[in-house]
């Protein structure tokens, strides 16, 4: 996957489980950058932009996922809570037992509900055939992750659950290594290898540190790249 500034001299280059740093000290470029990547018009955002899969350019819609509070990760997001919904509905229409038992459990409920308005003057009945999805959603069903969890814990859950969506958008996320220790770093970049994840870190300032599996791309006050 490539990210591509009309900015900037340089594709990015991101490979899946390989996280990639883009480090812009310039405050006022850094805030363009960011700006282009919420507003997600690509080509006429207010910093020009391009996102391509090998020599397909694809729409940063379907293509990005910005993440720029750390604190309030998009769980819910259609592109991996509804992809984990669908791969259940699969795995029950494959599974004929399972499917039996919650039908059985369907129709009960059904019937206790419809037993509670016999005393009511009019006719009722359910408008709505029995869906999982729609159920699941009913009983708040969603990733186990709280706001009192270490950001940590609630990162490698992040990124488990866009393996199981088998999410292929670019993670893009803003000043991460400003709320995690180097160690907490270090394990959130084993996740992204382990998760092969794509995954871009946007870092208005410059560490000079190394660590496996990351790649730098740094643009400095005066627009120089290296």
């Amino acid at each position: 996957m490539r990210l591509v500034f009309d900015g900037l001299e340089r594709a990015i280059e991101i490979q899946a489980g390989r996280p990639v740093v883009l480090q812009v000290e310039n405050q006022a470029f850094f805030s363009r950058l960011i700006q282009a990547m919420a507003t997600q018009e690509g080509r006429y955002a207010i910093e020009p932009y391009s996102v391509w899969n090998d020599e397909s350019e694809v729409a940063p819609k379907m293509a990005t996922l910005l993440i720029s509070d750390v604190f309030d990760l998009p769980w819910g997001d259609r592109s991996l809570l509804g992809e984990v919904l669908k791969r259940i509905e699969k795995d029950l229409i494959d599974d004929e037992e399972a499917r039996l038992d919650l039908e059985k459990v369907e129709r009960l409920l059904a019937s206790r509900l419809m037993s509670l308005s016999s005393g009511l003057s009019a006719d009722y009945t359910f408008g709505i055939e029995w869906d999982l999805a729609r159920n699941l959603k009913m009983l708040g069903f969603g990733v186990d992750a709280m706001p009192g969890y270490k950001l940590i814990d609630n990162l490698i859950t992040f990124l488990s659950l866009a393996l199981d969506s088998r999410c292929q958008k670019l993670l893009v996320f803003v000043n991460l290594k400003t709320f995690l220790t180097k160690n907490e770093l270090k394990l959130f970049y084993e996740h992204v290898f382990y998760t092969g994840t794509h995954v871009v870190l946007f870092e208005n300032k410059q560490d000079n540190n190394s660590y496996q599996h990351e790649r730098k791309y740094t643009v400095d006050q005066d627009f120089l790249e290296y």
